[in-house]
């Protein structure tokens, strides 16, 4: 989403980087299963029997919010801007494919 989104480089960068804070405190279990839903609604839909699907094309104004969510929790979890290099698109994903295996 953040590579195909109309953000400039330096806004790039910066989504990274909150990312890879999100990614790291999901991974270490200082942002909840909760938080992460409330993160993933921006960019989500959860139908009646309450299966989580990700959106295939999202706006810029919905990644912003997304974005601005992920950050708020790692602020809250005090994950540190500089964290060890966490390839945040595959531990989102396998976070996700747990979150949707979940009932």
């Amino acid at each position: 989403y953040v590579a195909n989104s109309g953000r400039d480089d330096e806004e790039k960068a910066s989504a990274k980087v909150t990312l890879q804070r999100f990614a790291s405190g999901l991974m270490n279990n200082k942002i909840s299963q909760l938080d992460l839903d409330e993160v993933l609604s921006h960019i989500s839909d959860r139908d009646a029997n309450g299966n989580l699907t990700i959106r295939e094309q999202i706006t810029d104004e919905e990644l912003r919010a997304f974005l601005a969510a992920a950050a708020q929790k790692a602020d809250a979890a005090e994950i540190p801007a500089e964290i060890e290099p966490v390839d945040p698109s595959d531990e989102l994903k396998q976070i996700i494919d747990n979150a949707l295996a979940e009932p």
